[in-house]
């Protein structure tokens, strides 16, 4: 799958929310993962700062880097994002070149700008 395959309008828009309770953290990193490879996954990493000004984010191929992922599952609660069908939610804690982050993975149900497969939303634990 190509990065072109996910509309980025979409993409932020489902992360935008979760990343709202960490204002007073400004500069804790957030990143999405865009691809799957069995244990390997494409990372993108942007500042809350940044999410703010999602809309202005051009995701470009010199953002991107691929990280190994260790988890083990559990679930939560979220709200779920406006206009994005959603099948499932997982949460995980994982280890992404030896930083912790909480990761939820989102799956769309029926997308349509999507391709049908798992969201990964990332942000930093809290300290």
């Amino acid at each position: 799958m190509e990065t072109s395959d996910y509309k980025e309008k979409d993409i932020v828009f489902a992360l935008i929310e979760e990343f709202e309770h960490s204002k007073e953290n400004p500069n804790r990193p957030a990143l999405i993962i865009l691809k799957k490879e069995e244990n390997n996954f494409l990372v993108c990493g942007f500042s809350h700062d940044e999410w703010k000004k999602a809309k202005n984010i051009k995701i470009s191929n010199d953002s991107l880097k691929w990280g190994k992922l260790f988890a083990g599952v559990s679930y939560i609660n979220i709200s779920k994002p406006k206009n994005i069908p959603i099948k499932n939610i997982d949460y995980k804690i994982g280890e992404i070149e030896q930083e912790v982050y909480d990761i939820i993975l989102i799956e769309l149900s029926k997308p349509k700008k999507l391709k049908r497969n798992l969201i990964v939303i990332v942000k930093h634990i809290t300290d």
